[in-house]
C-alpha cells in the first residue's frame, strides 16, 4: 500500500471513528424527545382519571356505598395508580438503556482498517442489555396505556350504574314511625 493510500485510508477511518461517535449523540437526543411524550401522555391521563374519578365517588358516595359498584371504583383506582406507577418506572428504564448503549459505544474498537469501528464481545453484551431495558421501557408504556383503557372502562361501568340506580333514601330519625 502507498502512502497515498494509506493517508486516505487513515483520514476515512478517522471520518468513520468521528460520525460513529457523532451517531450517538443524535441518537440520544432524538429518543430522549420521543421517549419523553410516549411516557408523560399517559401518566396525565391517569392522573387525571384518579382526579375525576376520586370527584365523581364523592360526589355520589351516599348512592355507592355497600353497591357492587364500589369494586368498579375500586377496579378504576387501581388501573389508575397502575398506570401512573408504569409511567413513572418507564423513563427509568429508557434512562438505563441508554446508559447501557453508550457503554455499549464505548466497548467498540477503532481500528485503521476496515471495517474502522468494530464491536466487541463487551460491547454486544452490553447492547443486549441496553435493548432489553429499552423493551421493558416500551412495555411499561403499552401496560400504562391499557391499564388506562381498563381504568375508563371500569368508570364508565361506575358512571352507568350511578345513572341507572336511584338513590338510596335514607330514613332521618323520628321519620316514618307512627305516633
Amino acid at each position: 500500500m502507498s502512502s497515498d493510500e494509506r493517508s486516505i485510508e487513515y483520514e476515512s477511518a478517522r471520518l468513520a471513528h468521528a460520525a460513529a461517535n457523532k451517531g450517538m449523540d443524535s441518537e440520544m437526543s432524538m429518543v430522549a424527545g420521543f421517549g419523553n411524550a410516549a411516557m408523560r401522555a399517559p401518566a396525565l391521563a391517569a392522573a387525571g382519571g384518579i382526579a375525576a374519578l376520586l370527584g365523581f365517588y364523592s360526589a355520589n358516595a351516599i348512592a355507592l356505598r355497600g353497591t357492587t359498584a364500589v369494586a368498579d371504583f375500586n377496579a378504576a383506582l387501581l388501573a389508575f395508580f397502575i398506570a401512573v406507577l408504569a409511567c413513572v418506572a418507564a423513563p427509568g428504564c429508557a434512562y438505563i438503556s441508554q446508559a447501557f448503549f453508550i457503554w455499549s459505544k464505548g466497548q467498540e474498537t477503532h481500528h485503521f482498517d476496515r471495517p474502522f469501528v468494530r464491536e466487541t464481545k463487551k460491547s454486544k453484551r452490553l447492547f443486549a442489555v441496553g435493548t432489553l431495558f429499552q423493551l421493558g421501557a416500551a412495555l411499561l408504556t403499552l401496560g400504562a396505556i391499557v391499564a388506562l383503557v381498563i381504568g375508563g372502562l371500569s368508570f364508565m361501568r361506575l358512571a352507568d350504574f350511578t345513572a341507572s340506580h336511584e338513590p338510596q333514601e335514607t330514613a332521618s330519625p323520628g321519620e316514618g314511625q307512627s305516633q
